[in-house]
């Protein structure tokens, strides 16, 4: 019984030198096979994340872009019913205007915007309660 234990364990203790031999020679390639993966999993979660945040800033972009055309839409209306406009109120269109076109806005607005600075321009004046507009 002794002899086959001793042939076990000389068969178990070369198995192990063996897979010793194997960890020395391959360890190096498995560990950097296992940080690879793990790289892999981080670049796929930082995409994943990468990603929804410009969806999101996609939509907030297209949700600006709407406001902005329907209050360029609503001034321009306004200003071409009224027939003129003061110079506060064309620095304000041209800067929303500006916004919209940077954004990505379509050539109705700007039309619509070069109709309106097309109308006369007045000043704004107050004397005794009353509005006086003057021709400029």
């Amino acid at each position: 019984m002794y002899r086959s234990l001793n042939k076990f364990y000389l068969a178990t203790k070369r198995e192990v030198k063996a897979i010793i031999e194997i960890m020395r020679s391959y360890g190096t390639q498995t560990a950097l096979a296992g940080v690879l993966a793990m790289m892999g999993m981080a670049v796929r979660k930082l995409y994943a994340r990468v990603k929804k945040e410009m969806d999101e800033q996609a939509k907030v972009k297209a949700g600006v872009l709407a406001i902005l055309h329907d209050r360029l839409y609503q001034s321009c209306q306004h200003f071409i019913r009224q027939k003129y406009i003061l110079p506060g109120d064309l620095r304000n269109l041209s800067t929303m205007h500006d916004s919209y076109s940077n954004l990505g806005g379509n050539g109705a607005i700007t039309e619509m915007v070069s109709r309106v600075k097309t109308l006369p321009l007045y000043k704004k004046e107050m004397e005794n309660g009353l509005h006086e507009l003057h021709s400029t």
